[in-house]
């Protein structure tokens, strides 16, 4: 082996005996630790990922755009039945169910017909709401609980405000489509959030067939999900218009950890698999990603406006600007939607300055939109800095203080003077009067 050989590989055990001497302080990383989980390559033009359980958005695309979510609206239409009626409810069958279009419980069996009266229960329309997607079981549940469509999608819309759908308008019950009957998917989530958090309708979710009786008659049902009970996917709904393309509302449980997934607009496809490779394919990068840091600790957040009297108890009152510092690692999943919504706020009630002076750390509140979590800070203010902001007027108090001091000493000098030379003129008189 020749010089330059020799010289070669004795750098690279060294290269290698100092990886290995120095990997157990974390001061190598491994490859594995560099490399940055890619985003998944999808169809759909809009999706979102949710945990369920803390709300933490970890996948993003367009997730706040204005989006159509087709029968996706049925999952709120199916929370709000929920919430004013019971399984065993009868419901009829009205006029404006019969006027639907196609994919409706009327219509769509050979030999299974309706008339305007006739009555299912309230469990067989659920399921035939969510699993079938019957646009005329929409309007059968908007006539019974508001009277007509037009009441019910007031309703929906007020309901959607409460879940903090914000930039949400909905028309009508079914989903079919109106350019005014709009969503994002990031509101689909928590309408997916709060519609699997309710029992029945979590339940008729998690049904992959079930049998229903329509005029008389036993009708079968399939859950339209097609990729229920596979990959994790527990629960969903689906949605398809000209112009929505193909919709997914989903939950996923791997291992024990719930994730809501949705995709919107992905593209049609002639076997109906494209909302579900994408939708297995985001919940996949989900399951593997890990939070990242969002903000550093030491980082400054923001300056905090304290008030204050001079002399703490009393006195003028008045304000200090004081900044606002992480003592932890802010934790975020890397997505365009935390990086635009993300706020670090300081949410202490007590805004003292003599009081944060004495007690630094403080609360902050890391907020995206509904997830919300406690970091602690510190606010750089001290005693010292409160003074000095107020040192002329300390110093005139302490002027005023030692005049006062002053005149009292004189006076009572003076006094004292005063009884001195009358207890002198006493003495002198007194002699005077013994001669």
């Amino acid at each position: 082996m020749n010089l330059t050989k020799k010289s070669m590989l004795l750098k690279v055990i060294v290269v290698v005996f100092a990886m290995y001497l120095l990997a157990p302080f974390g001061l190598v990383k491994s490859y594995a630790d560099t490399q940055t989980l890619q985003d998944p390559s999808i169809t759909a033009k809009y999706a979102i990922t949710m945990d369920l359980k803390t709300g933490e958005i970890i996948y993003s695309k367009n997730a706040d755009a204005k989006a159509y979510p087709a029968s996706i609206t049925k999952l709120l239409t199916a929370l709000i039945f929920a919430e004013h009626a019971q399984k065993y409810d009868t419901i009829k069958f009205t006029e404006s169910a019969k006027s639907q279009p196609a994919y409706s419980l009327h219509s769509n069996w050979p030999g299974v017909t309706m008339k305007v009266g006739d009555t299912m229960t309230a469990d067989d329309v659920m399921k035939g709401l969510l699993m079938f997607s019957g646009n005329d079981a929409a309007y059968m549940i908007a006539d019974k609980v508001s009277g007509n469509v037009d009441n019910f999608t007031k309703l929906m819309n007020e309901k959607a405000q409460e879940l903090g759908m914000k930039n949400t308008h909905f028309t009508t019950p079914n989903g079919l489509h109106n350019a005014n009957h709009y969503t994002t998917a990031y509101d689909l989530a928590l309408l997916t959030k709060a519609a699997f958090n309710n029992p029945w309708v979590r339940e008729v979710m998690e049904t992959k067939e079930a049998t229903i009786t329509i005029g008389g008659k036993t009708v079968k049902l399939e859950n339209r999900n097609k990729n229920l009970g596979k990959d994790g996917n527990i629960a969903g709904k689906t949605g398809t218009t000209d112009a929505a393309g193909e919709c997914l509302s989903a939950v996923y449980d791997r291992n024990g950890r719930e994730i809501i997934g949705i995709v919107l607009d992905s593209a049609v496809s002639a076997d109906d698999s494209t909302r579900y490779n994408d939708m297995n394919k985001i919940m996949d990068y989900s399951y593997a990603a890990q939070p990242s840091v969002f903000k550093s600790a030491g980082d400054s957040i923001k300056n905090v406006t304290l008030n204050y009297k001079i002399f703490r108890f009393f006195g003028p009152e008045k304000t200090i600007e004081a900044p606002v510092t992480l003592s932890e690692d802010a934790m975020l999943y890397k997505n365009t939607f935390n990086d635009k919504n993300a706020e670090i706020t300081f949410n202490n009630e007590d805004k003292n300055a003599w009081s944060v002076a004495s007690h630094k750390e403080v609360d902050l509140n890391l907020s995206v939109k509904d997830y919300h979590t406690t970091l602690k800070g510190s606010i750089g203010i001290s005693a010292g800095q409160l003074i000095k902001a107020n040192i002329f007027a300390y110093l005139g108090v302490l002027v005023v203080i030692v005049v006062i001091v002053l005149l009292i000493l004189l006076i009572i000098k003076f006094i004292g003077g005063r009884r001195n030379r009358k207890s002198r003129y006493g003495r002198t008189y007194s002699s005077y009067r013994r001669y």
